[in-house]
């Protein structure tokens, strides 16, 4: 089977470097090259955290003894292909912004073995806008960016190379076009290439490189930051890229990889996970909390019951035991997710077996007694598998929700802790579940009644004690520090529901890997 590698050459992308890797990871490329700019945000941990995953040699440069950024970027990717040669039949060389896209195939070796005749293809840029984002949005660039420029716009007549690393010259021409015989340098069609200096006629019938230079404001803003000069930093600037390449058509055909994506990026989340908990077990890390003052002001309005002291006079159980609980929309249709597409969705129960859908409850433990945990359970036992939930599109065996009476103080309002937006559904499609934030949040319904189980979980009980909005991480340090190797579910309950206060430190100590979590 041919054999395909890849050379990334990347810095402070923190947001979006495990999904980048996982989609490699998803269309088959057997071995990355990293090379990491001396990253600062989080994205070096979260390379070494999938490189013990899969086939990743990490390289980090040394901006202090070659201080050009393009000169860094030339000697790793002639690096790469120096050590390719002899290994991989092929090999890329992207940055962290751009992921290739095969209309025809899923896996890039069946995409390669087209062009025997070649030695390098050239595949042209699809340049993607802001989707009117502002700020950074959780989930995966490629789910979340969907309108792309058109054919005529110049840039994408831009490319990125896949070449033979053997057929390599010793001159480096740019990271779009390599010193490779031109007579055998063909398009995605098999062609060979008609050049106009390192651009071509624009080709997406075969394979597209999706280029995602701009994204949300926040991380354009992020962009001046890494090449002020090739930017500028004004507002003239911003509207040009945001707006530019935007807004002209919507491709979602692409998603169709997302199922085999998300696969991968559960495996890196808990990796990271994995990583995080191991540092919190060592000295430096209590000594770290140390330096910072406890000082979270909070008010609590008056509360006669918790939501758990509420829903544990329904059920017999002692008093620590988590109460199941099954959230029911309208037409008495139940939760389930799509193992498939890894999508929440209401439905009803003949549907969902005949569909194979897993069933998804509600839990509510007593050390977070306001806070409604959605998860996947088949008897009574944790399923584990990640889903996201439409309009937020954060990939997670578990997604936390608080609940409060509506307006008739007959069913329940429920929404996210991490941004207060509410799980509805339309009116006319009550399958398709999603959260939704004040401006589109009129045709939707949200009430949801909420009905006891009387059952409890078949798993071991962990006794944590109860959060409170001032509990701190120097309170839980014992806690985080006892809980099993296979706790990962319940390191993150904690710490997902810890106030801003002590989420901030957490973000300052793991920056940017912890994050998506919070």
């Amino acid at each position: 089977m041919t054999k395909v590698a890849i050379a990334l050459f990347v810095k402070n992308e923190h947001s979006d470097i495990a999904g980048w890797i996982a989609w490699y990871q998803a269309i088959g490329v057997e071995k990355l090259y990293i090379f990491d700019d001396y990253s600062t945000d989080g994205t070096f941990e979260i390379i070494l955290a999938a490189a013990r995953l899969y086939n990743i040699q990490y390289f980090r440069t040394d901006p202090i003894q070659q201080p050009n950024f393009y000169w860094r970027q030339r000697d790793s990717f002639m690096l790469a292909a120096k050590l390719a040669k002899g290994e991989y039949d092929w090999i890329g060389f992207l940055d962290a912004d751009e992921y290739v896209y095969l209309n025809a195939y899923d896996n890039i070796s069946d995409f390669l073995d087209q062009f025997p005749h070649a030695d390098a293809v050239a595949i042209n840029w699809c340049i993607y806008g802001n989707s009117n984002k502002v700020i950074r949005p959780k989930g995966m660039t490629v789910e979340i960016f969907l309108e792309h420029s058109d054919a005529f716009f110049g840039d994408n007549q831009q490319v990125k190379s896949f070449i033979r690393p053997e057929k390599l010259g010793c001159r480096y021409i740019n990271p779009h076009q390599y010193d490779i015989d031109l007579s055998r340098y063909v398009d995605v069609k098999g062609n060979v290439i008609e050049w106009r200096g390192c651009n071509k006629d624009v080709e997406w019938d075969g394979a597209k490189v999706m280029h995602y230079i701009c994204r949300s404001m926040e991380q354009y803003i992020g962009r001046i930051k890494k090449r002020a000069d090739d930017l500028g930093d004004n507002i003239k600037h911003w509207q040009r890229y945001g707006f530019h390449f935007d807004n002209i058509y919507i491709d979602e055909e692409p998603l169709r990889m997302m199922p085999k994506v998300r696969q991968y990026l559960s495996e890196i989340s808990r990796q990271i996970i994995r990583n995080i908990r191991k540092q919190i077990k060592e000295k430096p890390f209590l000594e770290a909390i140390s330096f910072y003052p406890d000082t979270y002001e909070y008010s609590l309005k008056p509360q006669e019951n918790s939501l758990y002291q509420t829903f544990k006079k329904m059920t017999d159980f002692e008093e620590n035991f988590p109460i199941i609980v099954k959230l029911v929309g309208k037409d008495e249709y139940n939760l389930y997710i799509s193992v498939i597409e890894q999508q929440l969705v209401q439905t009803a129960e003949q549907h969902a077996k005949i569909e194979s859908f897993l069933p998804i409850y509600g839990l509510i433990f007593p050390y977070l007694s306001d806070v409604i945990i959605l998860t996947a359970l088949l008897d009574e036992k944790y399923v584990p598998v990640s889903f996201i939930i439409d309009g937020q599109n954060l990939l997670s065996s578990e997604h936390y929700l608080q609940a409060s009476l509506n307006e008739n103080q007959q069913k329940y309002c429920l929404t996210s802790i991490y941004d207060s937006k509410r799980l509805g559904f339309p009116q006319q499609q009550i399958e398709n579940i999603q959260f939704y934030d004040k401006a589109n949040a009129h045709s939707a319904n949200f009430d949801w009644e909420i009905q006891v189980i009387q059952t409890t979980l078949n798993e071991e009980n962990i006794d944590i004690p109860h959060l409170y909005p001032h509990t701190s991480l120097k309170d839980l340090y014992p806690i985080l520090n006892k809980l099993s190797q296979e706790a990962d579910r319940e390191f993150l309950r904690i710490v997902s529901n810890l106030n801003p206060f002590e989420k901030g430190k957490l973000k300052l100590l793991f920056p940017g890997q912890i994050d998506q979590f919070l």
